[in-house]
Parts: C-alpha cells; structure tokens; sequence
C-alpha cells in the first residue's frame, strides 16, 4: 500500500523504503491523493556535525545516503513535514522517551 510505504519513507529517510514506495506509484497514486493535507515527520535523523567527526565509513555513507533522501523528501512532502526528529540512544518506549522526542519535535512545552 503506497500510503504506509510513503509514511515509512519519511519516517526513516531511507533509500531502501523510497524504492520500495515508488514501486506501484503509478496505479496507487490515487490512494495516496487522499492522505496529502496529512502532516508527517522524519524520523532517526542523524546530526550532520556527524560529518566533522572521525566516524566509521558506514556511518559516512549513511549520512550521504541521508542527505540525498532528505532532498527526496522534502521535495515530494514539502510543507507536510511537521518535525524531524532525531536519532535517540534507543528505540522511544515509555515516558521518559516519547517525552523526550516530543520536546525534540516541537521544543519545551
């Protein structure tokens, strides 16, 4: 379904989940039509300072890999992007996390 594909896009900006979602655009496009006055976010972004940092090769591809999707993104999503949020420490489960990714989407509150 180009929806949940579409939305995993985002939330992952990641290149194997695009390609994943492009693969029935054509005859689903109309499906996703419904969902586009949605807002959505980015999800596990890392910091570009990464770039300045001594950091393994993989990590350097991923923040290529990130940079280029990220373009993609924002170019198909737009002004549908409500927040970025951050790569965390660990997976957001309990309180203490979703408050703490909440205050990384829309600050002190």
């Amino acid at each position: 379904m180009l929806h949940r594909s579409m939305v995993s896009l985002v939330r992952a900006a990641g290149g194997t989940l695009l390609s994943r979602s492009h693969r029935g655009a054509g005859r689903q496009a109309s499906r996703f039509i419904r969902f586009r006055e949605t807002k959505t976010s980015i999800n596990r972004v890392l910091p570009t300072s990464l770039k300045s940092q001594n950091i393994p090769e993989y990590l350097k591809n991923r923040l290529e890999m990130q940079e280029h999707y990220l373009k993609v993104i924002d170019t198909t999503f737009g002004n549908q992007i409500l927040a970025s949020v951050p790569e965390m420490e660990r997976d957001v489960t309990g309180l203490p996390m979703i408050e703490k990714m909440a205050k990384a989407m829309f600050g002190d509150f």
